[in-house]
């Protein structure tokens, strides 16, 4: 009997594993800060030119998705060892998730749904993921992660009155949640309350001092407010933090434009085309600055890229 128990879990277990995505295991992060998937409207003339990276995180709100969930969830009772370690199970990895199957394999209720949430979220299905972080946090009242996945979907949908109550909720529930401020700040930057935004990215920075995209984005508020030697320190503390950060060096590339160095923005955006070559934005901002320093042909050169890159 003990033998059949221990192969029904064996069978279980292959069956959650069987959906495995072909491009191998990837980070349990969710959305959503790594690389933002939504950004700032192309500028229509030079004087418009702004800052890049106004976008939320869903991470732990994911580019998205930048820090990790953390242990996959709380279990009823002890789990057979067959070579896998449960909690490392990454749902986004999966062409389906099998509750039945993680409810046979001892995890809890609250967690099932959540991790059904978050494949539904990945898969884009924002009206059954948000369903499912709703029973969750029916199931555990106390759920920071549910609260500020669900408040990142919100914000995704334009209710941004409810993404800005979920991200309070889990910040409450855990005053250290760097995603969830990072988050509140974007969702209060989309409702021009600057000073709020830039208090909660102010308190992320503090939580997480080598967040590079936190500095970016509060570096895109201080441009909006034309404090521009603000925005150049933010930018430039994101591009140390990350030598590679294309849209810093973009965005800081305007900030410079701002303030009439045109050749240190255009030496900025050089460097975020030689790091992202598809970047129609860094195109137009750096023909925008040619055009101003008087060069008509290198300006109408960049504008063709860049509307040649729009158009994939």
């Amino acid at each position: 009997m003990l033998f059949f128990n221990k192969l029904l879990l064996l069978i279980c277990l292959g069956a959650l594993l069987f959906g495995c995505a072909r491009n191998g295991r990837q980070d349990v992060s969710v959305v959503p800060a790594a690389e933002p998937e939504q950004q700032a409207a192309e500028p229509e003339s030079v004087e418009e030119l702004a800052p890049a990276d106004n976008t939320a995180s869903a991470g732990s709100n994911t580019a998205p998705f930048t820090s990790t969930i953390g242990p996959m969830g709380s279990f009823s009772g002890p789990l057979p060892s067959f070579g896998v370690y449960v909690p490392e199970l990454n749902p986004a990895n999966y062409q389906k998730i099998d509750t039945t199957a993680m409810q046979g394999m001892g995890m809890e209720p609250h967690y099932v749904s959540f991790l059904s949430g978050t494949k539904l979220f990945r898969d884009g299905d924002y009206d059954r993921a948000i369903a499912e972080y709703t029973q969750a946090i029916s199931l555990k009242n106390d759920y920071a992660e549910a609260y500020n996945y669900r408040g990142y979907l919100y914000g995704e949908k334009g209710d941004l009155e409810k993404a800005i109550a979920d991200y309070t909720r889990a910040i409450n529930l855990r005053s250290g949640y760097t995603d969830a401020y990072i988050n509140r700040g974007y969702a209060y930057g989309e409702k021009d309350d600057l000073e709020k935004a830039i208090a909660d990215y102010t308190r992320a920075i503090e939580l997480e001092p080598k967040n590079a995209s936190a500095y970016n984005k509060r570096g895109s508020l201080y441009y909006q407010k034309g404090n521009d030697d603000q925005a150049i320190r933010d930018y430039g503390a994101a591009i140390k933090l990350n030598p590679d950060y294309a849209l810093a060096y973009n965005n800081r590339g305007n900030a410079w434009y701002s303030k009439g160095d045109l050749d240190r923005a255009i030496a900025d955006l050089d460097r975020a085309i030689a790091l992202d070559p598809n970047s129609a934005r860094a195109y137009r901002n750096r023909g925008g600055a040619w055009q101003q320093k008087g060069e008509a042909e290198k300006a109408t050169a960049d504008f063709a890229t860049a509307d040649r890159l729009q158009r994939k």
